[in-house]
């Protein structure tokens, strides 16, 4: 319990050590002190050992919800989809309610083209957490990948409703003003988005401009970030929306 404490409040070096330990300790409970040490290594910038140490959670027990979950985001993140639905989708057998796997799956969904599946996942997602903008934003982007404009729109009306300056659910929303035959009005919410984003020290390289840039062409690449369930409760999002260029 300490060494997840200590991870949660970013005292890493007292984590590991007080992770190693525990995993040393007691071989039956090895597999949740491991996967906290796959989080560790994750957010220290290893994610080599991050996916060597989910493997290593997994060898002493398969069913481990949260080191499936980790395991599958970390091959999402290396853009391995299909071993990253499996082991994601192995997370949400052993825990049906598990939020995270299913925003996770509906974003690999997504990203594979299949944009229905997606919509099942998030949808359920979204029922049982709805407090997250960038979930609701996701859902938005793959709702107009099935010309779902309407349901788009509502989706980016939550996110902003969840998180006002959430410039990926106001993005959207502009983008479904204008497919609903109202450019004008896309063009305020666009520009105000870049107006927000003024007297930054560095606009050329301040990511959140950069997103808004790209969001301008086209608000329909997006990665959510996930949370860190079962070990210490959420974290920082990493960048809570990745936007991919075009």
């Amino acid at each position: 319990a300490r060494g997840v404490a200590d991870l949660a409040a970013g005292k890493h070096e007292s984590a590991r050590d007080l992770l190693r330990l525990a995993a040393e300790a007691d071989p039956l409970r090895a597999h949740k002190a491991l996967g906290a040490l796959s989080v560790l290594a994750e957010v220290t910038g290893n994610g080599e050992e991050a996916l060597r140490l989910a493997d290593e959670a997994l060898e002493r027990d398969p069913t481990d919800a949260f080191a499936l979950f980790q395991r599958g985001r970390l091959l999402g993140l290396q853009d391995d989809y299909e071993g990253a639905r499996a082991a994601l989708s192995g997370a949400l057998e052993q825990e049906l309610d598990f939020t995270d796997a299913l925003i996770a799956l509906g974003d690999v969904a997504f990203r594979l083209g299949r944009f229905d599946d997606a919509e099942r996942y998030l949808e359920r997602a979204v029922a049982l957490d709805g407090s997250r903008a960038e979930v609701h934003a996701l859902r938005g982007l793959n709702l107009l990948r099935l010309n779902r404009v309407g349901e788009a729109r509502t989706s980016f009306e939550r996110g902003l409703e969840v998180q006002r300056d959430d410039s990926t659910s106001a993005g959207g929303l502009a983008w479904c003003l204008y497919l609903e035959g109202d450019p004008g009005e896309a063009q305020i919410r666009l520009a105000a988005i870049v107006d927000s984003r003024r007297g930054v020290a560095d606009p050329e390289h301040d990511p959140d401009r950069a997103r808004g840039r790209r969001l301008e062409r086209d608000p329909r690449r997006r990665r959510p970030a996930p949370h860190y369930p079962g070990v210490g409760g959420p974290r920082e999002p990493v960048g809570r929306i990745v936007v991919h260029p075009a």
